[in-house]
C-alpha cells in the first residue's frame, strides 16, 4: 500500500510540472499576453510611484526617484480590453496626476512624462 502511495504522489507530482510546463510557454507565445513597456521620465524634483487604475483600485508598478528615469512594465492582466489608465503620485505631495484611458498593444512602448508641475505632465503611445 505504502509503494502505490509513493508512486501516486510521483505521478501527480510529474503531472503538475508538465502542467506548469506546458502554460509557461503559452504565455510567451502569445503577444497579447506579454507586458507593456513604460518609459517614465520623472522631471519632478520628488520621487514618485506609478500605478495603473482599473475601477476604483489602483496597482502600484514602480517609483521613479526625483529628476530620474525608468523603464517598468504594465503587467498585461491589468489591461482593460486593450486600455489601461495610469497614475503618478508624488512621495510626499497630495497632487498627482491621471492619464484617461487609452488603448495600447502588446506591441507598442508607452512614455510617460512627469512634469515639475503635475497638471503639465503627458504621455505618449509608440510603435516599437
Amino acid at each position: 500500500m505504502r509503494n502505490i502511495r509513493h508512486h501516486l504522489a510521483a505521478l501527480g507530482a510529474a503531472t503538475l510540472l508538465a502542467a506548469c510546463a506546458s502554460g509557461a510557454s503559452r504565455v510567451s507565445s502569445n503577444p497579447e499576453l506579454r507586458p507593456i513597456s513604460l518609459i517614465v521620465t520623472n522631471q519632478n524634483w520628488l520621487d514618485v510611484d506609478v500605478f495603473v487604475v482599473s475601477g476604483t483600485s489602483r496597482y502600484r508598478i514602480g517609483e521613479v526617484g526625483g529628476n530620474g528615469s525608468a523603464t517598468l512594465s504594465i503587467p498585461a492582466g491589468l489591461l482593460v480590453n486593450g486600455q489601461v489608465q495610469l497614475m503618478a503620485d508624488p512621495v510626499g505631495s497630495n497632487d498627482i496626476f491621471t492619464t484617461e484611458m487609452f488603448p495600447v498593444a502588446s506591441d507598442e512602448k508607452v512614455q510617460l512624462t512627469v512634469a515639475p508641475r503635475m497638471r503639465m505632465s503627458s504621455f505618449a503611445v509608440w510603435t516599437r
